[in-house]
């Protein structure tokens, strides 16, 4: 884990586009029971992350997500195997309906709940990995303590979301120096969680933070899918 210093310096000397993630993001590469995450979300995620490996685009993790992600993982790998059971059950369902009613249907092979949290295990650490990961500064924890006190999105009135707070003001962080040392390519930040991040639609950016984001050329993205088909990725 680096300084947001010296995330911002490799951020600048890259000089590709960036992407910030959210916890939530991360997670549902293996949650499995989210209905936006299609298999078209699936694939983007493999495209974007192929781009990072190959250093086409620029991933930064804050420290927060690490801890977060940590707190989660053991309780969402549960989720994404249930999602798989859950699956054979249907299937047998169908195939016991199907052969009350006089239809032959081959012999279908249950899905390995153990190769679904493995091959997206895999899928996470190659992320992390490839990933810039930086540490949350004091600087940062009081920023985000003021947007707490205030009301301010991403937190709410209802909802003390001081985690929320900080992963934002950490990409913050590190955007802001590195757009004061000329990087200009387009910054994204992507993250599942609309109920803190978005309009009441649940698609676009929630008004509170469309003119931070919009100072700091910054992008919000609500899935993987949506993130691969923005503009300054597309084509990459």
């Amino acid at each position: 884990m680096i300084s947001g210093e010296e995330a911002a310096a490799i951020i600048v000397d890259r000089d590709a586009p960036v992407v910030y993630i959210d916890t939530c993001s991360l997670l549902d590469l293996v949650r499995g029971t989210r209905d936006n995450f299609t298999s078209d979300c699936a694939n983007a995620a493999v495209h974007i992350l192929k781009l990072a490996e190959d250093k086409k685009i620029t991933i930064v993790i804050p420290e927060q997500v690490i801890t977060e992600f940590n707190s989660n993982i053991g309780e969402t790998r549960l989720s994404g195997a249930r999602s798989i059971g859950f699956l054979n059950d249907r299937l047998n369902q169908m195939r016991g309906t199907l052969q009350a009613y006089g239809i032959q249907i081959p012999f279908i092979e249950e899905f390995s709940q153990e190769a679904y949290i493995a091959a997206a295990d895999n899928v996470i650490e190659r992320f992390i990995a490839t990933s810039i990961t930086n540490t949350s500064t004091v600087e940062a924890q009081s920023k985000a303590a003021q947007r707490v006190l205030i009301g301010k999105a991403p937190a709410a009135s209802a909802k003390q979301s001081f985690k929320d707070c900080l992963v934002l003001e950490s990409c913050y962080e590190t955007l802001e120096v590195a757009r004061r040392n000329n990087f200009g390519k387009t910054a994204h930040f992507l993250s599942a969680n609309t109920q803190e991040y978005a309009n009441e639609a649940k698609r676009r950016l929630h008004p509170g933070l469309v003119d931070e984001f919009n100072a700091l050329n910054m992008e919000y993205s609500i899935n993987f899918l949506e993130l691969r088909y923005s503009n300054s990725i597309k084509d990459i």
